[in-house]
């Protein structure tokens, strides 16, 4: 199959070799088996059309990569005949309706979800991650709703999961505790209920990057800085409706500048105070010391 056949747009020019172009790699150059579709808009390779069913015809193909080139329409369900599919990246673009029920059934080499700021709707469908080992999923800056379908993934790899900005609700789901590799976990901007769980951020320890701010969540302010060994950097929970008193403060490791405020004194219940490594200046308030 051709592949400058494969979009509903007469933007991308016919060059002479499609194993030749930019952004594109072949097994063999012969038989234009490809195994990388890789296009930017950096080189001009605007699409600005729609995926179409023939490119369920690359049976070979590994990485897909088409971010930022204009896409519209849905995603077509012969995507899902990639079997050697590791990679997909259709991120901003304007892609729309909702990923197909059957999408994931026969991806068992996915390893890398992005559909991130995008137009789509509907639910996630419910096999995510069942039959593949995914580490990466972006689904951030759509309109998805219902439950993050967490509970059969097949493997627990996930080292990146982001679906801020979207209408997700419901609570968040234990099985989230077994990816325990999870380095960032951005569930900001939607509708969860519930709780984070006492000790969630204890199991998660690999965590850097942590953001559920804007949710309907409750209870007690997650235990995140009571353990040494966090690799946390980032922490957001804003505009939830958690409580608790706040007894273990780490901000060591970051670029604080500027003094300690005297207003730290008033947190009377503060045991553990980490702030080293830091670019802070001036003296200890006193009553620190006390």
């Amino acid at each position: 199959t051709s592949v400058g056949k494969l979009f509903g747009s007469d933007e991308y020019p016919p060059l002479t070799h499609e194993c030749e172009w930019d952004g594109i790699s072949c097994i063999d150059k012969r038989w234009k088996t490809v195994t990388t579709l890789s296009l930017s808009p950096e080189l001009n390779q605007i699409i600005g059309g729609t995926l179409i069913e023939e490119i369920g015809s690359l049976a070979y193909l590994e990485v897909l990569e088409l971010k930022h080139t204009q896409l519209k329409g849905s995603i077509p369900d012969v995507l899902s005949n990639l079997y050697s599919l590791r990679k997909l990246d259709l991120s901003m673009n304007n892609l729309t309706t909702s990923i197909p029920a059957n999408f994931f059934n026969e991806l068992k080499m996915l390893e890398v979800l992005d559909l991130s700021k995008n137009d789509m709707t509907g639910l996630i469908p419910e096999n995510i991650g069942l039959h593949s080992d995914m580490s990466v999923i972006a689904l951030s800056g759509n309109s998805f709703t219902g439950l993050l379908p967490l509970d059969n993934f097949s493997s627990h790899n996930l080292i990146y999961l982001d679906v801020s900005d979207n209408q997700f609700s419901g609570n968040i789901s234990s099985s989230l505790l077994k990816h325990t590799r999870l380095e960032h976990l951005n569930l900001g901007n939607n509708l969860f209920v519930g709780t984070l769980g006492e000790y969630m951020l204890h199991d998660l320890s690999n965590l850097r990057y942590l953001n559920v701010s804007n949710n309907e969540l409750i209870g007690l302010i997650p235990a995140v800085h009571n353990n040494k060994e966090s690799n946390m950097t980032h922490f957001d929970i804003s505009a939830n409706r958690f409580f608790g008193t706040l007894v273990h403060l780490n901000l060591q490791g970051n670029w604080i500048t500027g003094v300690i405020p005297n207003g730290i004194n008033d947190l009377e219940k503060l045991r553990t105070l980490a702030l080293s490594h830091n670019v802070l200046k001036g003296s200890i308030p006193l009553n620190l010391t006390q």
